[in-house]
């Protein structure tokens, strides 16, 4: 997977997370949240990087979401 180290895959690994396939099926913050739960010192890197796989994007290039203020005046 497209942002996946070695550590990160072995974390997804550890939590039935096997293929990008298995990735999209919990999304992101799922996943990610799914790792934490399971005692994984990841951090937010962590998060970009599956949103990375499953949009194959790499992670530094993804647009950060609007904050709650954006465009409100």
């Amino acid at each position: 997977m497209r942002n996946i180290g070695p550590v990160s895959a072995q974390w997804l690994a550890a939590v039935g997370i096997h293929t990008v396939d298995g990735l999209h099926a919990l999304g992101a913050i799922n996943a990610y949240a799914l790792v934490r739960a399971h005692g994984y010192n990841a951090n937010l890197n962590l998060l970009w990087a599956l949103q990375g796989a499953l949009t194959d994007v790499h992670s530094t290039r993804i647009p950060p979401a609007p904050s709650r203020n954006s465009g409100n005046a």
